[in-house]
């Protein structure tokens, strides 16, 4: 005998569900109705339905999204597992991004300097290692960011399309930054490099290196940690040997290139992401979502290879993260800082 069928709206108290929802899930293909009245269009449901769609309350309620939900529905309990635990991974990164800037825009302002003794020499590698990503043209990127907090001085520069950070981590107190200009970021790296140990002292004003103040431009610049947090976790890690991946790269005549990271390593190709040109292979070591489903990125050359050289050590990091997310850069065998690159696309395509 046939089961009897439910009315949407008999269906909708059953499940917990809007009727309204009801209706969206049948038109993306989550929950179709087992029958549909082609006279009048109304939507029946059977009770055995009912069991998924309240499953579907309960992820809508947690906000799983869509395509999450069409996995836990296929009935495969280990994937279900695996994706509602990174559902779960990324609101749980999202939320701590949201605690710590409700903490920062609520927080009683600090001191507005800061005292480091750090390695002059390091110092002054990393204010000229950042000059090539300041930003060209006047303005408030037009500039090297020194942040020093309890110690720990970021020398950072940025022209929007890639930044460059430097960390250095010393012995001091205190939280100040400031904004140098091209010039006066040379002036610092000279004044370093006559001193081994030297105190520095950071505040708007600028930076003070022994008796000498270099003065700034004030602290208006964005906030470069808020950047890098905010690329979340990455989906994919590789781990290549950087000579190599330059060479690859210094081959490449063409404006664009697509890098494509599967389970071998990295594949560099001319042209934008399903142009599939011939492309050159460098085996890598690769961790994470790539073994599932090759990454493609697309990026300009010039930019990349820049942003590549500017890394340090003899292997180098790339964190491949969501789509539209930077490209991270760090160096594989110290904590020396990273770099972020903006790619033009990215796709993921099934293997």
């Amino acid at each position: 005998m046939d089961e009897p069928l439910l009315t949407i709206g008999a269906f909708a108290s059953a499940a917990g569900l809007p009727a309204s929802a009801l209706r969206y899930y049948d038109e993306v293909g989550l929950l179709p109705p087992s029958d549909v009245d082609a006279g009048t269009g109304y939507r029946y449901y059977t009770p055995a339905q009912v069991h998924h769609a309240r499953a579907v309350a309960v992820m809508r309620e947690a906000d799983v999204p869509l395509e999450a939900m069409r996995t836990v529905l296929r009935g495969d309990p280990q994937t279900a597992r695996a994706v509602l635990g990174a559902v779960v991974e990324r609101y749980t990164e999202h939320a701590e991004r949201v605690r710590r800037a409700a903490v920062a825009l609520t927080a009683v302002p600090g001191p507005v300097s800061a005292t480091v003794r750090v390695d002059g020499t390091a110092l002054a590698a990393a204010l000229r290692q950042v000059l090539p990503a300041v930003a060209p043209e006047p303005g408030p990127l037009h500039g090297v960011l020194v942040d020093v907090v309890d110690g720990v001085a970021d020398v950072v520069a940025t022209d929007r399309y890639w930044m460059l950070v430097r960390s250095l981590r010393g012995v001091g107190t205190g939280a100040g930054r400031t904004v140098l200009t091209p010039e006066r970021v040379r002036t610092v790296a000279a004044l370093l490099d006559l001193r081994e140990d030297p105190e520095v002292q950071v505040g708007c004003e600028g930076i003070t290196v022994g008796d000498r103040l270099v003065a700034g431009l004030g602290d208006e610049y964005p906030d470069h940690r808020a950047v890098v947090t905010g690329q979340g976790k990455p989906a994919t890690r590789v781990l290549a040997a950087r000579d190599r991946l330059l060479e690859v790269l210094a081959a490449s005549t063409e404006e664009d290139l697509t890098l494509r990271v599967d389970g071998s390593g990295i594949t560099v190709s001319p042209g934008r992401p399903g142009a599939r040109a011939p492309g050159s292979m460098l085996h890598a070591t690769v961790r994470g979502a790539a073994h599932v489903a090759a990454v493609e990125v697309w990026f300009g050359t010039s930019l990349l290879r820049r942003a590549v050289a500017s890394t340090v050590g003899s292997d180098v990091v790339l964190e491949v993260g969501e789509p539209g997310r930077a490209l991270v850069l760090r160096p594989a065998a110290q904590d020396g800082g990273s770099v972020l690159v903006m790619p033009r696309a990215l796709r993921e395509g099934q293997e």
